[in-house]
């Protein structure tokens, strides 16, 4: 039996990697859009005080939990998730703690 995946992927790529400044990305989503193009939005945690920046991937104390500070960010792509812009903010974290689960919907207007 191969190893290997019955249907291999025709591409792959890190949209939102890790970075120190940027410990943890989930609760994703890829919304259509007009004209055919790709949403993605994530709840991206970050950095907030002078003393987080100095960790590592590996790193389980600080910066990865819930209680890290948390927003919704987002990218556009307009080649069917090929590229994608530079990411934007869609909501800030105005409570001071975390804003997760993104979730959207299309109104008829």
């Amino acid at each position: 039996m191969p190893d290997r995946p019955l249907i291999a992927p025709k591409y792959e790529q890190t949209i939102c990697p890790w970075t120190p400044e940027n410990t943890r990305h989930d609760h994703q989503l890829i919304f259509p859009l007009s004209n055919n193009r790709l949403m993605h939005v994530w709840s991206e945690y970050y950095a907030n005080r002078p003393s987080d920046p100095f960790r590592t991937q590996y790193d389980t104390e600080r910066g990865t939990q819930d209680e890290f500070p948390c927003q919704l960010s987002g990218k556009i792509s307009t080649d069917q998730g090929r590229t994608w812009s530079p990411k934007f903010i869609l909501q800030e974290n105005v409570w001071g703690k975390n804003v997760k689960h993104p979730n959207m919907i299309r109104l008829k207007n």
